[in-house]
């Protein structure tokens, strides 16, 4: 029973520990967010002074301790509670995730809320699928960097996949759709300046033409259907006019991306007319290509004729002297001089 209460306790101070830096107050309201999140502390130890294996004040305790900034003594403790009693609460393994993905480890953190989804949740929980495709959003814009790229397409399609799933179970969660126009405008954005880029590069007249184009007219009509759907996204999300059910700064970020949605599919054509002109300099410089191999190819059979036409005439000439001898063979034998001193 004082375990319980002790918990609860913990918990109802936990979760009155709001910090906003923008407040009016913010060294006011910082001190009194850390008075109530050592206060948590305070209760969920007393717990684990008199029981030690208590896994759900150690998860209240590591998540007071990550929440302070004292990420890597959360990190163990979470990794620790997890090996020995991570059957018993999926709140271990959500927090020991969050860890992962505020100290930017994408793609630890995608693997831990995926075994957690599919562990406990059968595959279905809202609030996981966003984790996941939070952490998929992020991986996707570090490791487009760090190849020289806006965004990693691959990784930003497996984000799509999880917002969709998300979608299907609350269809009326605004933030979803929020994240999906996003992750659809990221896309197109991505796509279309790659499309342009490469254009460029190949209107160089040093441009090799030898590899194909790295998009293609169905990438890019692709891009136009997602467009599409960005779009009523945005305008859907813009209409809401009760800020509780959909903040007003977010409203504007969706008419803004209604607004950038118009402009490039306004221009989309000109851009698929681009990656059409690679695809045909590309076919052309293949085509090219091909000749010079079918050339080279014909020459050598030309050259391998004559080295065999050569050799079989050698070996007639041999079987000729070899003939001439043959048939001169008796007369030298029957010569009057034939082997005398």
């Amino acid at each position: 029973g004082d375990a319980y209460a002790s918990i609860m306790l913990g918990n109802i101070y936990f979760t009155s520990a709001k910090f906003d830096p923008d407040s009016k107050e913010p060294e006011k309201m910082k001190s009194k967010y850390q008075q109530l999140l050592s206060r948590a502390l305070d209760f969920y130890r007393k717990v684990l002074m008199k029981e030690p294996n208590n896994v759900y004040a150690a998860n209240g305790a590591a998540t007071v301790l990550a929440q302070s900034g004292r990420l890597y003594e959360a990190k163990k403790m979470l990794a620790d509670l997890r090996e020995a009693a991570g059957e018993e609460l999926p709140d271990v393994w959500i927090n020991l995730a969050h860890i992962h993905l505020v100290q930017k480890e994408y793609l630890p953190a995608i693997r831990l809320y995926q075994a957690t989804l599919d562990k406990f949740y059968s595959g279905h929980d809202v609030m996981l699928l966003q984790c996941i495709s939070r952490a998929q959003f992020a991986a996707a814009i570090a490791q487009g960097k760090s190849r020289g790229t806006d965004v990693d397409l691959e990784m930003l399609k497996k984000c799509k996949r999880s917002l969709l799933k998300a979608m299907h179970l609350a269809p009326r969660d605004w933030s979803l759709q929020f994240n999906m126009a996003l992750v659809l405008k990221t896309w197109a954005s991505s796509v279309m300046t790659g499309a342009r880029d490469s254009h460029l590069e190949w209107l160089k007249p040093e441009a090799l033409r030898f590899e194909p184009p790295p998009f293609s007219k169905q990438d890019l009509e692709q891009v136009k259907n997602d467009l599409i759907v960005m779009r009523r996204l945005a305008m859907l999300l813009g209409s809401i006019q009760q800020e509780r059910e959909f903040p007003k700064e977010k409203r504007k970020e969706a008419v803004n991306m209604d607004k950038w949605g118009k402009t490039a599919s306004d221009v989309l054509p000109q851009y698929i007319q681009a990656v059409e002109d690679m695809r045909e300099a590309y076919e052309e410089a293949r085509g090219d290509i091909k000749k010079e191999e079918e050339a080279l190819v014909l020459e050598a059979e030309k050259k391998k004729q004559e080295l065999r036409a050569a050799e079989e005439e050698k070996q007639r000439a041999m079987w000729e002297r070899a003939r001439v001898l043959e048939g001169q063979k008796d007369t030298i034998v029957q010569a009057p001089d034939f082997l005398k001193p």
